[in-house]
């Protein structure tokens, strides 16, 4: 499918990464792609992360409004739970988990960074460390890193980062299988805890947040147009 898909877009573009031993595999492709990378921006996000503008109309409109002397501006995650959906067989992952933790949920204290290139020097999981110009959060205030890739304080303003880290328990139970991607296969700590007792306290459902659904009709145009890139290219039963 990412094969098809690059191949009618020429923003998309996938590449086989291996695995090096005592290298992580993450941070190595994240600081590949930072060497290369020609956007004025970066930003390095999961499959299961969701950058929300608020306000704005997109991230582009956000960014835009970033004040000139700033570098830097880490944004938190919003943790999103199950909803209560207990079997994987749902639609789109944004439009069955509408439910969060409490907005001073610890976790939230985690962000993912959007870089100015021409001032970045190195990628970490969450960070992007650079060689000048002012680090905030989304409310473009100065603020302190406790441990690399969390923040002193959860500010969400104009913008956040939806993180279904949870959905059901059975794809939460695959995925803690697969193992960490910060470690390179074969590592003794790539394995991570996919118990019961570990999901139960990642499924936070406390609040109800339909921010992103203000993007559904952009979405479905979207995913029309890949799914009918797709189906180009797919063989049809028989042949």
């Amino acid at each position: 499918m990412l094969e098809a898909i690059a191949s009618h877009d020429e923003r998309v573009r996938w590449v086989e990464w291996c695995s090096v031993p005592d290298v992580s595999p993450q941070v190595s492709a994240y600081n590949d792609l930072l060497r290369q990378c020609a956007t004025p921006w970066i930003t390095f996000v999961d499959i299961d992360e969701f950058v929300v503008p608020l306000e704005d109309q997109s991230i582009h409109a956000w960014l835009a409004t970033v004040p000139a002397d700033v570098s830097t501006v880490h944004v938190n995650w919003r943790g999103f739970g199950s909803s209560g959906v207990v079997s994987p067989d749902y639609d789109l992952v944004t439009r069955t988990f509408e439910r969060a933790a409490v907005l001073n949920w610890s976790n939230h204290c985690h962000f993912k960074s959007f870089a100015r290139v021409a001032a970045a020097q190195e990628a970490s999981v969450h960070n992007i460390t650079v060689h000048r110009g002012r680090r905030t959060l989304s409310d473009f205030q100065d603020f302190e890193t406790y441990i690399d890739g969390l923040s002193s304080r959860v500010v969400y303003d104009r913008i956040q980062i939806n993180h279904y880290q949870c959905k059901t328990f059975p794809e939460f139970q695959e995925r803690m299988r697969r193992g960490s991607a910060v470690r390179p296969v074969g590592n003794q700590h790539r394995s991570k805890d996919g118990s019961l007792e570990r999901f139960m306290e990642l499924d936070r459902n406390d609040q109800l947040d339909r921010s992103i659904r203000r993007f559904d009709a952009a979405v479905d145009e979207c995913l029309k147009r890949i799914k009918d890139i797709v189906a180009q290219v797919t063989p049809k039963a028989g042949v």
